[in-house]
C-alpha cells in the first residue's frame, strides 16, 4: 500500500467524522434551543402570575381599605350615608374589574344588612349577583330573605345556593349540610 491509497481512506474517515461531528452540533443545538424555549416559557408564566398575584394583591387592598375606611364612618360617627358614598365611589372606580365591583357591592350590602336595612341589602346583593352569580351570594340572599320573615324566597335561595356549591371545596358537604338544615328549619 501506498500513501494515496491511505489518502481515500483518511479522507472518507474525515469526511465521516466531520459528518458526525455536525450532526452532534445540531444536536446539542437543538437540545439548546429546545431548553432555551422551554426557559423562556417559564420565565414569560412566572411574570404572568407575578402579575395576577399583584392584581389580586392590589384588589384586596382596596377592598379592605374602602371596608375599612366605611366601617370607620359608622362606628365613629353613624354615617351610613357618608359609608354608601365611600362603597359608591370605590364601586364606580373598580370599572370592569367584576371581582372587585363583586367584593365592595358585597360588603355594601353587608353594610346595610348589618344595621337592619333588608331592603337595600337585598338590592344591593342582587346587583352583586348580576355581577358574580355564586353559592355564597346566593347564601347571602337566602338570609336576608330569611331576616324579612320570607321563607319561601329563603329557601329557594339556600337551594340555589346548594347548586352553586363548588364541589372542590373542602368545606362543601359543610355548607351544603347547614343549608339543608337552614331550608328544613324554614319548613322546606
Amino acid at each position: 500500500m501506498n500513501d494515496s491509497d491511505n489518502q481515500p481512506k483518511s479522507k472518507q474517515k474525515h469526511e465521516l467524522n466531520r459528518k458526525w461531528l455536525t450532526i452532534l452540533v445540531c444536536i446539542v443545538l437543538l437540545i439548546l434551543g429546545v431548553v432555551g424555549g422551554w426557559m423562556y416559557n417559564a420565565i414569560q408564566q412566572s411574570i404572568v402570575d407575578d402579575k395576577a398575584v399583584k392584581q389580586a394583591t392590589e384588589r384586596t387592598a382596596k377592598v379592605n381599605k374602602t371596608e375599612n375606611d366605611a366601617q370607620i364612618l359608622v362606628e365613629k360617627s353613624g354615617d351610613i350615608k357618608g359609608a354608601e358614598l365611600i362603597y359608591d365611589n370605590a364601586i364606580r372606580a373598580a370599572g370592569t374589574d367584576s371581582d372587585l365591583k363583586y367584593r365592595l357591592l358585597m360588603n355594601k350590602a353587608t353594610l346595610y344588612f348589618n344595621n337592619g336595612d333588608y331592603q337595600k341589602a337585598l338590592v344591593t346583593a342582587r346587583q352583586a349577583e348580576v355581577v358574580i352569580k355564586n353559592s355564597n351570594v346566593e347564601q347571602f340572599l337566602a338570609q336576608i330573605y330569611e331576616a324579612m320573615g320570607d321563607k319561601q324566597n329563603a329557601i329557594k335561595y339556600y337551594d340555589l345556593a346548594i347548586s352553586l356549591l363548588d364541589k372542590s371545596s373542602p368545606m362543601a358537604d359543610s355548607d351544603k349540610n347547614y343549608y339543608q338544615s337552614k331550608i328544613s328549619e324554614l319548613g322546606g
